[in-house]
């Protein structure tokens, strides 16, 4: 008897390159064996009757599978299936975020206190750096942050002499910078906590 292709299928029928499909196959009649096509190569030579193979190609473009039925006499009949491989899509990588301390901050709270009336102290954070004036003195230092601590180097600032209040309380900032241990930013402010979780900078952003 003559060889006969009940189904052959290949699914799924559009895939991404890098993933794979199925080429899934039923025949009758006097079929003895099968062959497997993909774009004229044999994939698979001698297959049972009822089958399928799993297949990734590795181009992308439309590829056709073709399934071949014979019968003991040699006898043969095919037939065809399209796959339709694509290039995946470039994801859109989202621009870094800026880390949270970066920008200008205005410092409104010391330890809980407001900044004695007429002086100003902010801070620049970015790259690891922060500076700024401390109401008398400009000041550098460094920090580091993980997740929501941060690790804040004593300030080095310049020896302009100014009020004695206001040179205390540059110190009592000075002081505040280094001991924070974790930071949060709600809204326009940005408050820094000691290690023992006591609110000791609030700043308020002027990003």
């Amino acid at each position: 008897p003559q060889p006969v292709i009940s189904s052959f299928s290949v699914q799924p029928g559009e895939i991404t390159l890098s993933q794979c499909t199925t080429a899934a196959w039923s025949t009758g009649g006097g079929t003895a064996f099968t062959r497997l096509f993909r774009d004229g190569t044999i994939i698979q030579d001698n297959g049972p009757v009822n089958s399928s193979v799993q297949d990734c190609p590795g181009n992308a473009s439309t590829i056709t599978y073709q399934l071949q039925a014979f019968n003991a006499a040699g006898t043969m009949v095919s037939q065809d299936a399209r796959l339709q491989v694509i290039q995946p899509q470039p994801t859109n990588t989202p621009a870094p975020e800026t880390p949270p301390l970066v920008g200008f901050w205005n410092l409104t709270q010391l330890n809980g206190q407001s900044l004695i009336p007429g002086t100003q102290i902010n801070a620049t954070f970015d790259n690891g750096q922060v500076s700024g004036n401390g109401g008398c003195n400009t000041f550098n230092a460094t920090y580091t942050t993980n997740g929501n601590n941060v690790t804040i180097s004593y300030p080095a600032g310049t020896q302009i002499a100014c009020s004695p209040e206001v040179m205390q309380q540059e110190t009592a900032f000075y002081q505040a910078l280094s001991s924070a241990a974790t930071y949060q930013i709600s809204g326009p402010n940005l408050t820094f906590n000691n290690g023992g979780g006591a609110t000791v900078l609030v700043f308020s952003g002027a990003r």
